[in-house]
């Protein structure tokens, strides 16, 4: 029995590995859109069977990094930096709207909710933390389109969200990582958006929205 705890254990950590050799290639195109991935290449180089490389390929297709063709094979997801910039006007727009929305309804405790999971975010805003980042940041920008009480709505804007990091998270990843610049900016724009909700300032919030957006287009 302690010998299989033992296997699964090993498999699980050269599984983790794996994970990060893979992710990692994908964010630094070492791995470019649309190339396959050879599972049995992969786990001769790690010296292991091809379960954990399975496991690893899972996950990252959970994560949008790799798509998986049933009965077929993986390949890398393909994703275009102009349908990313597409996407994002839509996401302007689309959370313009709903901020606008959401503003009436944000109570005082509302608001120190979003100040402390802001504050939160913040402490993960390194590299090596990236995934906890955009987690945190997700859950604030839901929080506040729920608050916007249209059901319909909320629903909408969650879907092309959801869309944006399932399609174009690689040029997330890329962006975030090559460019530590962007983490610092998005924080202090995440700041700036709190405030403008506090004072119900409609105009400098559809400032700070284009920029929180727009902010890889440059």
């Amino acid at each position: 029995m302690s010998s299989l705890l033992a296997e699964k254990s090993i498999s699980q950590t050269r599984a983790e590995e794996i994970h990060r050799f893979l992710r990692d290639s994908i964010i630094k195109n070492r791995l470019k859109s649309g190339e396959r991935i050879y599972e049995k290449s992969i786990a001769s180089q790690f010296n292991s069977s091809t379960t954990p490389v399975r496991e690893a390929v899972r996950r990252l297709a959970e994560e949008g990094f790799i798509e998986i063709i049933p009965h077929r094979f993986a390949i890398v997801r393909e994703s275009s930096f102009e349908q990313f910039l597409e996407v994002n006007e839509t996401m302007t727009v689309l959370d313009s709207y709903a901020c606008k929305s959401a503003m009436k309804n944000l109570t005082d405790d509302d608001l120190r909710e979003l100040t402390e999971m802001t504050s939160q975010m913040e402490r993960y805003q390194t590299r090596d933390t990236l995934e906890e980042y955009l987690e945190i940041n997700a859950q604030i920008h839901i929080y506040i389109w729920n608050a916007a009480k249209n059901d319909y709505f909320s629903s909408l804007i969650t879907r092309v969200f959801d869309d944006m990091l399932q399609r174009h998270r690689q040029i997330l990843y890329s962006q975030w990582t090559l460019h530590s610049s962007f983490l610092k900016k998005s924080i202090k724009i995440h700041r700036s958006f709190l405030e403008a909700l506090r004072d119900r300032n409609t105009a400098r919030l559809n400032l700070i929205i284009k920029k929180h957006w727009r902010i890889f287009a440059r």
